[in-house]
C-alpha cells in the first residue's frame, strides 16, 4: 500500500490543519451573519453552505485520528479502528456533497429570479422544500448505503477514510480477497462521482446563463440611455466586474 514520506505526510497535515481552521473561521462568521435574518431564501441557501462547509473542514483536522491504526502505514497520528473510519467517510461525502448541491442551488435561485422573473415566494413555494428533500434523502441514503456495505475504507495516500475497498485494489486481483466492500464500493463510488459531476455542471451552466443575462440587461440599459464615452467605459467595466465574478464562483 503506498504511503508518504513521513516528511510529506508532517507537510501535508499541518497545511490542511490550517486551511480548514481559515474555512471553518469563514464558514463560522458566515453562518453568525446570515442567521440574523433567516426570512430570506438567499440567507437560508447560505447557511446550508456553511454548515456542511465547517462540518466538512473540522472533519478534515480531526480525519487523521480517525484512519484505523491497523490499516495504514506512515500514519502516526492514527488512533481509530473501522468504525471511527466509516464515521469519517460518511460526514466527508454526505457534508461534501451538501456542500456541492447548495452552491448550486445558489445559482439556480438568482437564475430563476433574474432571467425567468420568479419572485423569491415562488422559489420558496415551488422549489426550496423539493431542493431541500430531495438533497438530504439522496445523500443520506447514498452514504448510509455505502456504510452499511462496510465501504467506507482507508486511503493511506491521500489519508482519508472513503468510498473504497479494503485492500486497495482488491478487485482488481485474482489472488487478493476483498476484506471489505469489494465490488459494490467501485459501484457506489463511481455513483457519486457522476452525481457530484452532474451538480457541478448544472452549477457552471446556470451560472453562465445568469452571467449572459446580466450583460444582456446591462447592455438594453445603455440602448435606452443617452451616453457618454464616460457611461459607455463604466459599463464595460461592470460587465467585465460580472464577467470575473461569475469565473470566481464557478472556480
Amino acid at each position: 500500500m503506498a504511503t508518504l514520506p513521513l516528511w510529506q505526510y508532517i507537510v501535508v497535515t499541518l497545511a490542511l490543519a490550517v486551511t480548514s481552521l481559515l474555512s471553518l473561521a469563514s464558514s463560522t462568521i458566515m453562518i453568525i451573519l446570515v442567521n440574523r435574518d433567516l426570512s430570506k431564501i438567499y440567507h437560508r441557501i447560505l447557511l446550508c453552505v456553511s454548515l456542511s462547509n465547517a462540518i466538512f473542514s473540522l472533519l478534515k483536522i480531526v480525519q487523521p485520528f480517525m484512519l484505523p491504526e491497523d490499516r495504514v502505514e506512515g500514519r502516526p497520528l492514527a488512533m481509530g479502528n473501522d468504525m471511527t473510519c466509516s464515521l469519517s467517510g460518511f460526514i466527508y461525502t454526505t457534508s461534501a456533497t451538501a456542500t456541492a448541491c447548495y452552491t448550486a442551488f445558489i445559482s439556480i435561485n438568482f437564475l430563476l429570479q433574474l432571467k425567468y422573473k420568479w419572485t423569491e415566494e415562488m422559489v420558496v413555494k415551488r422549489i426550496e422544500p423539493f431542493y431541500h428533500s430531495v438533497t438530504i434523502i439522496y445523500i443520506v441514503g447514498v452514504s448510509g448505503f455505502a456504510w452499511v456495505m462496510e465501504s467506507y475504507n482507508p486511503l493511506s495516500l491521500v489519508g482519508i477514510c472513503y468510498i473504497s475497498e479494503y485492500p486497495d485494489g482488491c478487485i482488481n486481483e485474482d489472488d487478493v480477497e476483498c476484506e471489505r466492500g469489494g465490488a459494490i464500493s467501485a459501484a457506489i463510488g463511481r455513483m457519486g462521482s457522476v452525481s457530484v459531476l452532474i451538480i457541478a455542471i448544472v452549477g457552471f451552466v446556470c451560472t453562465y446563463m445568469l452571467h449572459r443575462t446580466v450583460k444582456q440587461t446591462l447592455s438594453r440599459g445603455m440602448r435606452h440611455a443617452m451616453t457618454t464615452s464616460a457611461m459607455v467605459q463604466q459599463q464595460q467595466e461592470r460587465k467585465r466586474t460580472v464577467t470575473r465574478q461569475c469565473v470566481l464562483y464557478c472556480l
